[in-house]
């Protein structure tokens, strides 16, 4: 299954020349005065090495509550994308993933609803948030997150040493980098 999210797909990132623009943003509408989040369709395609690595989940958002979901770390590399299980290895949720920014704005518009809850309660500094990014799977069957509103997980990176993502039954995560 492949993503409906607009974008080019690369392993290892690069930059979109469409979707550039200032990240840092004064209000929270855009020129015909539609509410956006922070980021929705800024910035540059975050490079590998600012995506790649082990992230830990510090803090939670949502309707339904992840339980158990602070303290999990995600690791994710050109191999697999997964949470670290009991044992130290990773539980590949999904294999040979690779990421892409969002390009197209209703889109953005339409996945990022489920973020707009989650910044006040972060705090995050709207001049830190990055463009939306998507997960997606090799192989094109796995998904790794939820299935709506678009088929895999979304992020923003966050400065250099965080990630906000979407995660099941509604919830947002905010991850920090691991060593």
């Amino acid at each position: 299954m492949t993503s409906p999210i607009s974008g080019d797909a690369v392993r290892g990132g690069g930059n979109d020349a469409a979707s550039r623009h200032d990240v840092a943003k004064t209000s929270l509408t855009n020129s015909s005065n539609t509410e956006i989040v922070p980021g929705e369709v800024a910035g540059d395609e975050a490079p590998p090495e600012r995506v790649h690595g082990r992230w830990r989940v510090v803090e939670e958002t949502g309707t339904l509550g992840a339980k158990g979901m602070v303290g999990r770390i995600l690791s994710f590399d050109d191999a697999a994308l997964g949470w670290i299980g009991p044992d130290g290895k990773t539980e590949p949720g999904c294999r040979d993933p690779f990421y892409h920014i969002v390009s197209d704005a209703s889109e953005a518009r339409s996945f990022s609803r489920p973020f707009k809850p989650a910044w006040a309660k972060f705090g995050l500094a709207q001049n830190r948030v990055g463009g939306l990014h998507v997960w997606e799977c090799g192989d094109g069957d796995e998904i790794f997150g939820p299935s709506e509103p678009a088929a895999g997980s979304a992020f923003y990176p966050v400065g250099q040493d965080q990630l906000m993502m979407n995660w099941l039954d509604g919830n947002i995560l905010l991850l920090r980098r691991e060593g």
